[in-house]
Parts: C-alpha cells; sequence; structure tokens
C-alpha cells in the first residue's frame, strides 16, 4: 500500500471517530442540538462514557458550532442581518468573543 492510499485510509477512519456525545453538554440548547444531529450509537462515549447520547464525530461538532454559536448569534435588522459570531479553525483557543459562565465547560 502506498503512503497516499495510506494517509486516505486514516483520515477516513478519523473522519468517523466518535469523539463526544450529546451527554457531555451541560447546556440545554447545545445537548437538545447534539442530539438532533448526532448518530445513535449504543458504544461508550469517549469524553463522559455514556451509553445513551448521541454520538458526535468531529465533522458533526463543528456543524453544531455552526448550528449553534453561528446560526444562533444571527442580529436581525430591518433589512437583513447577520451571525454576530464566526467559527474559524485557523484561531483555535484564540478567541475573540467573551463566553458566558455557563458555557465555558460546553464550549471547551
Amino acid at each position: 500500500m502506498d503512503n497516499q492510499s495510506n494517509t486516505s485510509h486514516l483520515d477516513s477512519e478519523n473522519k468517523n471517530k466518535i469523539i463526544l456525545c450529546s451527554n457531555c453538554f451541560k447546556d440545554e440548547g447545545l445537548k437538545f442540538n447534539a442530539i438532533l444531529i448526532g448518530i445513535e450509537n449504543d458504544s461508550a462515549c469517549p469524553n463522559c462514557k455514556s451509553i445513551e447520547g448521541r454520538k458526535l464525530t468531529k465533522e458533526l461538532i463543528i456543524k453544531l458550532c455552526h448550528i449553534f454559536l453561528v446560526k444562533g448569534s444571527v442580529q436581525k435588522f430591518d433589512y437583513g442581518g447577520c451571525p454576530l459570531i464566526k467559527s474559524n479553525s485557523y484561531h483555535y483557543k484564540n478567541s475573540e468573543i467573551n463566553i458566558p459562565p455557563w458555557l465555558k465547560d460546553d464550549i471547551e
């Protein structure tokens, strides 16, 4: 097997790797959205060990962030609107927003 096909196999393996589940979140809004988009799977969550929570891959976590933070921060004006928060993976852990105390653990 050449390096390129080996790398693509690892990428697809990591893409489907479960990282979190809906039960990992304390915030009810995040938990609800995680349930909606999560995968039904009775394996233990690698983070919280729950078997009941809907499981989330990296791709689904990014989608959850977009739904909850970006779409959830839309400011509406008379002639349109725009989100107040934008997600950018290049600025991971270097945020310019003030996160409310009740969301700090979930955002981490």
